[in-house]
């Protein structure tokens, strides 16, 4: 999936979404991605983009809509947030909040 247009234009929504949010510009190695029906789920790890500054892991559920990639939700990665990635209940609970994710998407499936 490396250089396919689906992957630039899911990672590029997230950009726009972080630079949203924190004012940065990134670019991101990709650990984990997978897609399915419109739905993905990502875990990159962030950098600037001359690669001397790196961020907190970053990861996400995206979602297609008309066409156009969006975040549909960053995950929280605190353990001291009952929301955390690391819960053991945190995709559970991610499949409860949007029940039409693939489950052979998340991570472990």
């Amino acid at each position: 999936m490396p250089g396919s247009p689906v992957r630039k234009t899911i990672l590029d929504a997230l950009r726009k979404k972080m630079k949203e949010l924190q004012g940065t510009e990134m670019v991101f190695i990709v650990k984990y991605m997978k897609v399915k029906n419109g739905w993905s789920w990502v875990h990159t790890i962030p950098q600037s983009r001359d690669g001397k500054s790196h961020y907190e892991d970053i990861s996400a559920l995206m979602y297609r809509k008309d066409g156009i990639w969006k975040v549909a939700e960053l995950a929280y990665t605190e353990e001291e947030n009952p929301e955390c990635i690391g819960d053991p209940s945190y995709f559970t609970k991610l499949k409860e909040r949007f029940p039409k994710v693939p489950a052979e998407i998340l991570p472990g499936k």
